[in-house]
């Protein structure tokens, strides 16, 4: 009896030594690699590229961004007129259908650079685009709209765009 109690205690702290494992470590344990597929959310720093004027960079992906118009366009007021001349208010205006007119727009940051487009179908054509100044010196827009003559009736929004 004396042998089978010493066999089993014996037994007892080989099974519990075992569990305790044959290294020790000290220290936090390792960071987990991210799963494949995954991105680390480590952020890395800036890498500074020099260039001078013409020279071309390889290698990196650069990106600029387009230049702010100051002021940013915004049309104010718009006149339709038939030739030279015209004056244009704040409430919109109407060209009959089959009419080609001139279309004269004032404000802040308006030029004949700016891209124009009108809303709806595709059936007033523009052309002729040109830089104009009112009479109390607000910068402005004038284009040539030719109004298809089976032209959608209602209502149409001009678009202004930076280029």
């Amino acid at each position: 009896m004396r042998r089978c109690l010493i066999v089993l205690l014996f037994s007892a702290l080989a099974v519990i030594g075992g569990c305790a494992g044959g290294s020790s470590s000290s220290g936090t344990p390792p960071t987990p690699t991210p799963p494949p597929g995954t991105t680390s959310s480590q952020i890395n720093p800036p890498v500074v590229i020099g260039l001078a004027p013409g020279q071309a960079a390889s290698g990196a992906d650069i990106i600029v961004p387009l230049a702010t118009a100051s002021p940013a366009p915004n049309a104010l007021v718009l006149g339709v007129s038939s030739g030279g001349g015209g004056t244009a208010f704040n409430t919109g205006a109407t060209i009959a259908r089959g009419a080609t007119k001139m279309i004269l727009m004032f404000g802040p940051g308006l030029s004949a650079g700016v891209q124009i487009s009108i809303s709806g179908p595709p059936d007033i054509a523009i052309s002729r685009l040109q830089s104009i100044t009112s009479t109390k010196g607000t910068p402005g827009v004038a284009f040539q709209a030719v109004v298809d003559p089976n032209a959608a009736l209602g209502a149409r929004t001009v678009l202004l765009q930076n280029t």
